[in-house]
């Protein structure tokens, strides 16, 4: 078991407004990677002859598309996304940990 410890941070204005962006970036990254992997993804399936078809699942006939693993790579959307505003608006510790550049530990 895990034990959470909560913390109570008393942040200044300047402080408060800084980390407030910096959530703000790192929440319009995610999605600008979720959208970047829907649509690479969506696009390989459109490219295969059968990725939107009829299949039977049980006993109905349904349609739409064959479910693949999604092949995007980690290098693959670092590299699509390095240009962003959002990631170059980043802290650089942050940024550095996004890209695998610094080994937590």
């Amino acid at each position: 078991m895990y034990k959470t410890v909560a913390v109570r941070a008393r942040f200044t204005t300047e402080e408060q407004v800084f980390w407030l962006d910096q959530c703000q970036n790192v929440n319009s990254l995610i999605n600008c990677g979720i959208y970047y992997a829907k649509q690479t993804h969506y696009s390989k399936l459109e490219q295969l002859e059968n990725g939107f078809t009829t299949y039977w699942r049980g006993d109905e006939l349904r349609y739409g598309w064959k479910t693949y693993k999604c092949s995007t790579t980690y290098p693959e959307l670092d590299k699509a996304l390095k240009d962003s505003p959002h990631y170059q608006a980043m802290a650089a510790q942050s940024a550095q940990l996004a890209r695998g550049d610094v080994n937590p530990r």
